[in-house]
């Protein structure tokens, strides 16, 4: 492996770390808009973009196991 590719790397590793820590700020504040709402429609919305902000921390943690993983982002 070259320079450039360890390079590569340690910064995709630290820009995913970085979304780890975006993600679960995201499913926090998600959570509490939830639990705090009456309306049907936001909580529907709002439930919605959590299981969307999960399955984006799920592979995010994936990636972090293993940085020598391919992770495709979706569009």
């Amino acid at each position: 492996m070259d320079l450039l590719e360890e390079n590569i790397i340690k910064d995709r590793i630290v820009t995913y770390q970085t979304r780890e820590v975006i993600l679960k700020d995201l499913l926090q504040r998600t959570f509490e808009i939830i639990v705090d709402s009456s309306d049907p429609a936001e909580i529907k919305e709002q439930a919605t973009k959590l299981a969307d902000y999960r399955l984006q921390l799920i592979e995010v943690q994936k990636y972090l196991k293993n940085p020598n993983l391919i992770v495709y982002e979706r569009l």
